[in-house]
Parts: C-alpha cells; sequence; structure tokens
C-alpha cells in the first residue's frame, strides 16, 4: 500500500477511536455540565427577594391536606426539594431532620417533592422522617426555586429574602447552615 493509504487509514482509525471513546463520556459529561450549571443557576439567587407571585404556590402535604406558600409569609423558610428515588436526597435526609428536631419549632420546613402521597408516607415510615414533606406538580414549582438538579435547598428569612440557595447534599454544609438559621432566627426576633 502506498504511503497517502496508510496516511488515510490511520486518520480514519484515530477519528474512530476518539468518537469510540467519547460515546460513553458524553453522558457523564452533559451530566457534569448540567450539574455545575444548575449550581450555578441556585447559588446566583442567593439574596433575591421571593417575588409576590411565589405566595400563590398551592402544595399538598404528605396527608393530601392542601397549604400554599403564603401560610410561610412572614416565617424563615428551609425548603428542600428531593425524592425518593434520588440517593444524594435519602443521604442528606438524616441531617435535615437534626435540622428540624434542633429548629421545628422556630423554622418552617417544607421538604417538597412531585411523587405521590402513598410514596411519600411509604419513605416518611421506612426512614423514621418527622420532617414536614409536601407535594407539588413539577409545573407549579415557582421560577425563583427552580433548579434542574436534586436535591435543592433554599433558607428564606422572614422577609422573604432567600439567604441560601444551594444544590446538592447539605450534609457537608450542617454548621454553616446552622450558623445561618441561628443568624435569622435571631434578626427575626428584633
Amino acid at each position: 500500500m502506498k504511503k497517502s493509504t496508510w496516511i488515510v487509514l490511520l486518520i480514519f482509525g484515530i477519528i474512530g477511536l476518539g468518537i469510540l471513546l467519547y460515546a460513553p463520556l458524553r453522558t457523564k459529561i452533559r451530566s457534569k455540565v448540567v450539574r455545575v450549571w444548575s449550581k450555578n443557576v441556585v447559588a446566583s439567587k442567593k439574596d433575591e427577594q421571593v417575588p409576590e407571585s411565589v405566595y400563590k404556590w398551592p402544595l399538598t402535604d404528605a396527608n393530601e391536606q392542601p397549604l400554599t406558600y403564603d401560610e410561610e409569609r412572614g416565617k424563615i423558610v428551609f425548603l428542600n426539594f428531593w425524592a425518593t428515588w434520588c440517593g444524594p436526597c435519602i443521604q442528606e435526609m438524616p441531617s435535615i431532620q437534626e435540622l428540624y428536631d434542633q429548629y421545628g419549632d422556630k423554622v418552617s420546613f417544607l421538604l417538597v417533592t412531585d411523587e405521590d402521597s402513598s410514596k411519600v408516607q411509604a419513605f416518611r415510615r421506612k426512614k423514621g422522617i418527622t420532617v414536614p414533606m409536601y407535594i407539588t406538580d413539577k409545573e407549579e414549582i415557582p421560577d425563583a426555586f427552580y433548579a434542574s438538579t436534586i436535591p435543592t435547598s433554599y433558607i428564606i428569612d422572614h422577609t422573604g429574602k432567600i439567604k441560601m440557595a444551594k444544590s446538592g447534599i447539605i450534609d457537608v454544609e450542617k454548621d454553616s447552615i446552622e450558623a445561618v438559621l441561628e443568624a435569622l432566627i435571631q434578626n427575626a426576633s428584633r
């Protein structure tokens, strides 16, 4: 064979190998990009005021009792989006339960999912979770709280300002979350 034929075959071989190696990595790369993008979008919401339209957001508790976000007006709110099938969400539940046990009388906890109430109730029983859990349709989630990944958590102060916005597991930041809650509780009591 001629040298030019070998070069053409080598080029096509390298391109083919690149395609074969890229295909399995494509999903991982896309997933990582979405995660990083979502974290940046969520983090950018810190210090934003919750829009008035959010207070019309309808929720249903795990016992199928209705609630609107308006009932949380004037309260410090810990808001978490999660799912029963989400490994990181399940991993952070003990930390959220500890926060609820410590601050549940001073902070309104809303753990929100789009799953049906029977799944949520079964999950609560199985895991021994007492934190209030709520259900909403994905389409109903206000833009102010939009995130493309779960878990995602927000802490909103008594004036409706987002004081913490985090996409991902909160376990590693539990101490800083406690500090934020303590400061907000102190500030709200003035």
